[in-house]
């Protein structure tokens, strides 16, 4: 039964978790599982007169010729006012490709549109436009269900009348995925948006790996176990969408201290979601924060111009590690690192930070000696 598309039906939920692990999938880019957003969810839909209309994505691919270019116009279609009862349908924005599409971007599968979204319009599908006409639904099956040998005699069938008259139409065909913008945040012109390729998307059921949450793994813990525990979280706290990486290997140059604030995500609260978690688990249990870092994550070395691959994004780059290069690195760091650690001080969670370059035994065994002298004296 097919639904109808101008009757509303009811909301479908569906769990991000299941068991305290990710319901959803992600995809690999260079070998390493870094901060590509998107991500692919599986879901059952119910059937019946109250099944959400579905289209395939299938239905909007592009024709063999129909392809990205730059200065090529293109819909990103969304929701940047939220869905309510004001706003129920997306929102349809035109753009252009602002970039070379097939030119890779930090060695990633993306290309820039030239048009900034707006809340709400991440994850959202972008399509390349196709000029067509309108024709009659008798004439579409005509149309679709001839084989390739029969298409002239099938359009000998149609009036001449009839495609004379047929109005203009735009065809959407799918190009990819919208997923935020970059460039500077009061300044509208100068920002552009960002959109994966369409091909990433069958890279996540071809390359699929499991969603890994911090945040999640100690929402977990928070329900399963009811007894008060300690509970040691190691990790690197570079988690993506709550914890951000300290300085994203972009652009290391002068600028760079500016642009990591207005790079792709960097509008948010980074941490919120992951200081709440920790809150909440250290409330219901004695939560110890072992933090583990590379020492070339604090400080650049001075080696001239190196080729790096950020192991979180599979960002491919050249940076020039000059001083003021270094200085801007280091000076970010310092900040990222204050910031965690007010956030687990904040929380009152006891932490200790082990470099991958020294012994880690005697750090631990005087943290935990340190750690027990301060709760039996109070």
């Amino acid at each position: 039964m097919k639904a109808d598309p101008n009757r509303f039906v009811p909301t479908v939920p569906f769990a991000l978790y299941q068991n305290g692990a990710p319901n959803w999938l992600e995809t690999t880019i260079n070998g390493v599982n870094g901060r590509v957003d998107l991500v692919a969810l599986p879901v059952e839909l119910p059937v019946g007169a109250d099944a959400p209309l579905v289209v395939p994505i299938e239905e909007f691919s592009p024709e063999p010729r129909d392809f990205l270019f730059a200065g090529r116009e293109v819909v990103v279609v969304g929701y940047p006012f939220g869905i309510g009862a004001a706003n129920p349908h997306a929102i349809w924005k035109r753009a252009f490709v602002a970039s070379e599409p097939s030119m890779l971007i930090a060695g990633m599968p993306k290309y820039y549109i030239d048009g900034p979204g707006r809340p709400g319009m991440s994850g959202s599908p972008v399509f390349i436009l196709s000029r067509g006409m309108q024709v009659t639904a008798d004439t579409h099956a005509l149309l679709t269900n001839v084989e390739s040998g029969g298409a002239l005699a099938a359009l000998a069938q149609i009036s001449s009348a009839e495609l004379l008259s047929a109005p203009d139409a735009l065809i959407p065909r799918f190009a990819g995925v919208y997923s935020g913008s970059v460039g500077n945040q009061s300044l509208d012109q100068l920002r552009v948006g960002i959109a994966w390729h369409a091909s990433l998307v069958d890279r996540l059921f071809t390359h699929p790996v499991p969603g890994s949450n911090l945040s999640g793994a100690l929402d977990f813990l928070n329900r399963v176990t009811a007894h008060r525990a300690i509970t040691v979280v190691i990790s690197d706290f570079l988690e993506c969408g709550d914890w951000s990486p300290p300085f994203p290997l972009r652009d290391l140059s002068r600028s760079a201290a500016r642009h990591v604030a207005t790079a792709e995500g960097g509008d948010k609260s980074p941490h919120s979601k992951l200081s709440t978690a920790l809150r909440q688990a250290n409330r219901r249990h004695d939560v110890v924060a072992v933090q583990i870092i590379d020492p070339h994550e604090l400080e650049l070395p001075a080696l001239g111009r190196l080729i790096l691959q950020d192991a979180e994004t599979g960002d491919v780059v050249e940076v020039n590690t000059s001083a003021a290069t270094r200085r801007a690195f280091a000076e970010q760091q310092k900040t990222q690192q204050g910031e965690l650690e007010r956030l687990l001080r904040g929380a009152r969670i006891d932490a200790i930070r082990l470099r991958t370059n020294e012994s880690y035994a005697g750090a631990l065994g005087r943290f935990f000696e340190t750690r027990e002298k301060r709760r039996r004296h109070g």
